[in-house]
This record gives structure tokens, sequence and C-alpha cells, in this order.
């Protein structure tokens, strides 16, 4: 390659090589740029996967209400549940680039791509780190969602090229480097404030990405499975109890 790096730059994930690839791909002129690169930075790491089964709970909420309300039975709701996944944004751009990729690259064997909208969805929906976690009832995974915001931080800082960073993908690096630093100060205040009941908790305001408001509550869309090439590239669905539904 022949790409002007920073001088923090880094390869720590096993498919790097496949973002550096695909990101020139990606025209920069299109309205929707940084949101495509964050989703391949997103789909090259690891699935925090109980953050997506909430997603895919929500979708599946909503779905059977709207079902009920267009007068489907059950078999056919059954049926319908099962063609959904949780969110995955530009999934047939991900899927055929991978493909292509892997071909070229022997070496990827079982590794898998795997898209998802996490620090995406934050980002469009300008939520806050306490407005995810309240929103997906993920107080019992706030670890979890810290880890894979990190990771996705520190491979947009550090393996996207400078070169292939516009404005918004500044904004959103800022974002979520801003983000952490505040959940991270915040644990530690909780950490500090049981070893110490008399502890007074520093008052800080959201985080959210810049110069956006936050929307109204909306519905997640639907992602209906499309068959892939092969079970390694194109991961395993999960499965969830439909009791009520």
């Amino acid at each position: 390659m022949n790409v002007e790096l920073q001088d923090d730059f880094s390869m720590d994930q096993t498919l790097s090589l496949y973002l550096l690839e695909t990101i020139p791909l990606v025209d920069p002129e299109q309205p929707d740029y940084a949101l495509v690169v964050l989703s391949l930075v997103e789909s090259i790491l690891e699935d925090p996967e109980i953050i997506l089964r909430k997603q895919l709970d929500r979708l599946k909420g909503e779905a059977v209400a709207a079902m009920k309300l267009e007068g489907l039975d059950y078999d056919q709701r059954m049926e319908e549940l099962e063609k959904l996944e949780h969110p995955k944004p530009n999934r047939d751009f991900i899927y055929s680039t991978f493909n292509a990729f892997a071909d070229k690259h022997p070496w990827v064997g079982q590794e898998n791509i795997r898209p998802k909208s996490i620090a995406r969805e934050m980002f469009e929906s300008f939520r806050s780190f306490a407005d995810y976690v309240r929103d997906y009832d993920l107080q019992r995974s706030e670890g979890l969602l810290l880890r894979h915001l990190n990771s996705v931080f520190k491979v947009l800082t550090q393996t996207v090229p400078d070169t292939a960073k516009n404005d918004t993908l500044r904004d959103m690096e800022l974002y979520l480097r801003t983000l952490i630093r505040q959940v991270d100060s915040s644990l530690l205040d909780e950490w500090e404030k049981l070893r110490d009941p008399a502890f007074e908790r520093r008052e800080s305001a959201d985080v959210r990405p810049p110069g956006r408001r936050r929307p109204r509550p909306r519905r997640l869309p639907t992602s209906p499975a499309t068959p892939g090439r092969s079970r390694r590239r194109f991961g395993r669905g999960f499965s969830h109890s439909c009791a009520g539904w």
C-alpha cells in the first residue's frame, strides 16, 4: 500500500488489512462516507453479543406489534421473525468486499466479517453513553459497551489512515475520545464511592456527538437475512425464545 500513515498507526485487529483495502473503495464525496467507514471499522471487531441480542429483541418486539395489527397469525409471525437480524448498515457492500478480499487472501481461513451498528447508532441518533445503556437496558453490560467503543476509537484513530478522514470522521474521534474519558471517570467515581460513602461525585454533562441534537426515539430498521456464500463469511445467527409471540 502506498498511503501516508499516522505515527501511532497499528493493525491490531486480524482484519485490519481488509479495512485498509476497502476504505479506498468508498467514494469520499458521498454524503454518508464517514458512516460507511465507521461501519467498516465496527465490522472487523468482535461482536458484543449481549448488546446485539438487545438490539434484535427490540426489533422483534416492534415487528410483533406491527404484525399483530396487520392480523398475521402466530405461525406467520414466527416465520417473519426468523428473518430478522440485528442492524447491519451497508451489509451488502461489506459482505461482497469481504468475500472478494477472502478470495485474494487465503490466510483469512475461518475468520469472519461481522457487520453491526453500535457506535454508528449512537452517533446517528445523538445518544450519550447513559442514553444507550438506558434505552437497551444495559446496566449490567456497561463494561462490554465501553470496551466496544474503546476498540472502535482505537481502530478509527490508529488504523484508518489520516488521509482518509474527513471532518465528520474527526468529529467521531472527538466524540468517542471524550465519551470514553467521561465514562472512565464516572466508573472511578462509583468505585471511590463504594470505598468512601462520603465521596461526592463530580457532575458533568453527558457527551453527545458535536453539533447535533438528539432526535425523537425512532424505530430501528429491520434487516432481513440474506444467504451468504459460506458460514465462515457470514457468521452464525442468534436464536431467541419467542414465547408469548
